[in-house]
């Protein structure tokens, strides 16, 4: 789950309303930033992973949604930057929590601007990090400032959005339309948002719904699901629309595999797909989990946190949200099985110290999960995060899992593997320096050790604090972090012979080498 949106505070609606009117050059720093170092550790030598076993998607882009694909695996084949030579570039455009590509590489992201007073669709040109054009989104803004709509206090709209095989998005509006918009040249040349469809799925949402995700699947059909726990599906064939009704609110998104449709509901884990006969929905399996009392200081609402993560062909998992600790669940995902259905559950973190509100990382049969507690409010430094960083490893055999490595590591970010590498990477806040200078880090870590290898100042001050938005790897090398002024990247100014030299940029892009 992207945890961007969280309740506000009166003294950080100011610094909101500043960054709104991002107007492009670099993010401003504050005068802390020497405080700490801007390179830490030793430029990475590349240790390749094999490429992710993720069936690609035949109607979406390599980079299609927060969580990298429509598997939520959080793993890109793109190779992210080594640490030689690292150049941090930065954007004021505006909040830019949720950043992907389509497949020519192409730049995209959700924004909070003052030109939409709200949640936009954004395209970047990739070089310079100028906006070509932005869509505005229907969004209350003064619903989001005080904390979200639905039965949960959620305002996730545009979060879930998507990029499909032919660069256009694909996303819910907070007004329940499904929307496809395409960037089309103008007269002079000049691409711009259009929208190719347009679906109204008011009439098919009870009163004060509103939308969470809505997703293609291998045929084409849109699939999406509502905070009040429908779940319909918007056919491919004629334009017919059928729900069902689970009565159980939802906060995460969708996973898609040609085998299946998944989600996670305030209790339970599902597995949908087509009624054959009418064109239905319907769940082959439902899995309760537990889902705790309260929610956890540093997560959105009660229940499971994680968007479903899918491993292989055979094994989906996510975690609950237990009293004490909460647990990383991995079960078998096919409609019928044999064998018992849960592979394993496994106690995260320390006792009265463990949430999970992020996704995981899911490699092959490798999952690496984040610890969330105590997180704190939007916008406010994550001194108070609790640190933990774990892999865990399921057996072949499906016997069980094993814990790999667990780090101290205080993840504020949506950390993405690069196979091509074999390095995490995470966005951190340096905690070794004095309060209140919040100084911020692009943080590689290994993969199959857990060590951080290096770290790369990315800024400092609020308008660098990334709010939980996700980071992603680009095609050309480098690995991008949304944050509430704009977007920071860093790239490597040589290369070791694993990708491309990244393309010179032009200003307003701001340079600063180690």
């Amino acid at each position: 789950m992207p945890v961007f949106i969280r309740r506000y505070t009166p003294r950080l609606i100011m610094v909101f309303a500043v960054a709104l009117a991002g107007c492009g050059g670099p993010i401003p720093d504050t005068a802390g930033i020497r405080l700490a170092p801007f390179f830490e550790g030793s430029p990475a030598e590349p240790r390749p992973l094999a490429p992710k076993n993720v069936a690609p998607h035949p109607l979406l882009s390599p980079i299609s949604s927060i969580h990298s694909d429509a598997y939520n695996s959080d793993v890109d084949d793109y190779a992210g930057p080594l640490g030689i030579c690292p150049v941090v570039e930065s954007t004021f455009i505006g909040m830019s929590p949720i950043i992907m590509f389509d497949s020519r590489g192409n730049l995209y992201t959700v924004s909070f601007d003052a030109e939409s007073i709200g949640l936009g669709i954004a395209a970047l040109d990739r070089h310079s990090l100028e906006v070509i054009d932005r869509f505005a989104l229907p969004v209350d803004l003064k619903t989001v400032i005080s904390g979200g709509q639905g039965s949960q206090g959620v305002s996730v709209n545009g979060a879930y959005y998507h990029i499909d095989h032919r660069g256009r998005a694909i996303v819910g509006t907070q007004d329940n339309v499904f929307l496809e918009l395409a960037l089309v040249p103008d007269a002079e040349g000049n691409r711009t948002w259009r929208i190719t469809r347009s679906v109204d799925l008011n009439s098919y949402l009870p009163e004060d719904d509103f939308l969470i995700d809505a997703m293609p699947d291998w045929n084409g059909n849109i699939w999406f699901v509502s905070d009040a726990g429908v779940v319909g599906i918007l056919s491919a064939e004629n334009g017919s629309i059928l729900t069902l009704n689970i009565e159980e609110f939802f906060e995460n998104g969708l996973a898609v595999a040609e085998d299946g449709v998944y989600a996670i509901s305030s209790e339970a884990a599902y597995r949908f797909e087509m009624n054959p006969a009418t064109g239905a929905p319907r769940w082959t399996w439902r899995i309760p989990y537990d889902r705790g009392s309260v929610p956890k200081p540093g997560t959105f609402a009660l229940g499971s946190g994680s968007t479903p993560t899918l491993l292989g062909d055979d094994l989906i998992t996510f975690t609950d949200n237990a009293d004490d600790r909460v647990n990383l669940l991995v079960y078998r995902r096919r409609p019928e099985v044999t064998q018992e259905r849960l592979v394993a559950s496994v106690p995260l973190f320390e006792s009265g110290a463990s949430a999970v509100d992020v996704s995981m990382i899911g490699y092959n049969d490798s999952i690496v999960v984040a610890n969330i507690y105590n997180a704190g409010r939007f916008l406010d430094d994550y001194r108070g995060l609790a640190p933990g960083l774990t892999r865990i490893d399921v057996r072949p055999d499906r016997s069980a899992c094993d814990v790999v490595w667990t780090a101290p590591i205080r993840s504020t970010t949506i950390a993405k593997l690069s196979t091509a590498t074999g390095l995490i990477y995470t966005y951190t806040q340096a905690l070794d320096v004095p309060d209140p200078t919040d100084i911020w880090y692009f943080t590689a870590i290994d993969f199959r050790t857990g060590n951080i290898v290096y770290r790369v100042r990315a800024g400092s001050g609020t308008l660098k604090n990334n709010a939980f938005g996700g980071i992603a790897i680009g095609p050309d090398g480098a690995v991008y972090q949304g944050v509430l002024g704009g977007l920071v990247r860093v790239r490597d100014s040589a290369r070791a012979g694993i990708a491309d030299r990244p393309p010179r940029l032009s200003d307003p892009a701001r340079r600063e080498r180690h």
